[in-house]
């Protein structure tokens, strides 16, 4: 059995025996009654009962250390129901059945398929009823990350497990204007998905700033950076919204400003999805100007240009120039090849 095998099952151990328990329990009845502490001596179960509270804690379960009311000048453990239960989660037929969907969608193509099966899953057992997906469902097959090759994958597999455990990885990372790798090393704080492509966002050993890595950049292997069970805790700073609808010209810091018209029957989205990156600075009639900051601007040219009919480009007049010129060739080409 392997050391993450072990830790894994003594951990489960320890959480069944004081769910099991119902009260506080000393840690000598830890270390008799648990799985894995037993062959331990006093020093080495001390070190790795605290890693392991400390692990399950960042999985959500809370133990509580006190003094045991049974015993004066003796500690105690013990874990309420209010530090591990989930709040009450009530879904209607179809936001239940909008899930199933989902999960037809993205079956064979999302790396979180089987959590998603499991929780639908559950869902049906709670109810007792059938389960939840209509088998007649028109759906389109959607990927999200299994199109990567075997070796992105397993990146990605090992960046999510690094997120988990609060693990320090090391990986060679090439970016886009570059054509040479280098090596990072990144305390990694969460896996997003935007436009279709997975990122990692964590702090920069070497930029000593936070910054976002796309997974299928990284070449060759993840790999973690020590052997401790855990290298890092986020900062009490970090929001994981701060990435999750984060547009894809804003993966980096911001060089500069654009100036957005958007027509009013678009601007409720754009307030929706990305209403913390942009700000809303007047109207008109037909719409809002917007300030739109970017860090990139080849996405944000992109994205103004799928969007045309509804999205205006006013500032700044480079980017404009920029739009003017790539249309003026895409013509070019297309009236060559016609005559031709």
């Amino acid at each position: 059995m392997s050391k993450d095998q072990e830790k894994s099952l003594r951990q489960l151990s320890l959480l069944s025996f004081l769910l099991g328990s119902g009260r506080p329990v000393s840690s000598l009845e830890v270390q008799e009654n648990v799985e894995g502490y037993g062959a331990m001596t006093d020093e080495a179960f001390k070190k790795r009962f605290y890693d392991d509270r400390q692990g399950l804690g960042r999985l959500g379960f809370h133990i509580v250390k006190m003094s045991d009311p049974r015993w004066e000048d003796t500690e105690a453990y013990f874990l309420p129901k209010e530090n591990y239960a989930l709040p009450q989660l009530h879904l209607g037929a179809g936001e239940v059945q909008a899930l199933a969907a989902a999960l037809l969608a993205l079956q064979g193509g999302f790396p979180y398929e089987q959590p998603l099966r499991l929780a639908l899953n559950a869902l049906r057992l709670a109810e007792g009823g059938p389960a939840p997906v209509k088998q007649d469902l028109r759906v389109s097959g959607i990927h999200v990350g299994n199109h990567y090759p075997p070796q992105v994958r397993a990146g990605l597999a090992k960046l999510d497990s690094a997120v988990t455990r609060r693990k320090s990885v090391e990986f060679s990372y090439r970016r886009a204007a570059e054509s040479q790798a280098a090596t990072r090393r990144v305390n990694p704080y969460g896996l997003f998905l935007i436009s279709g492509h997975w990122y990692v966002a964590g702090w920069d050993h070497q930029r000593q700033a936070q910054r976002m890595f796309r997974v299928d950049r990284i070449n060759g292997r993840v790999g973690f950076l020590t052997k401790k069970p855990a290298d890092f805790e986020p900062p009490t700073d970090y929001d994981p919204a701060d990435y999750a609808a984060r547009p894809p010209w804003l993966l980096g810091p911001v060089e500069g400003e654009a100036t957005v018209w958007i027509d009013r029957r678009f601007a409720w989205w754009v307030d929706r999805t990305y209403g913390r990156f942009v700000q809303r600075e007047s109207t008109d009639a037909g719409g809002y100007t917007y300030t739109f900051p970017f860090a990139a601007a080849e996405p944000l040219v992109g994205w103004v240009l799928r969007h045309h009919t509804v999205v205006v480009l006013q500032q700044p007049e480079e980017l404009r120039a920029a739009i003017r010129q790539g249309l003026q060739a895409i013509i070019r080409l297309h009236s060559h090849g016609a005559r031709t």
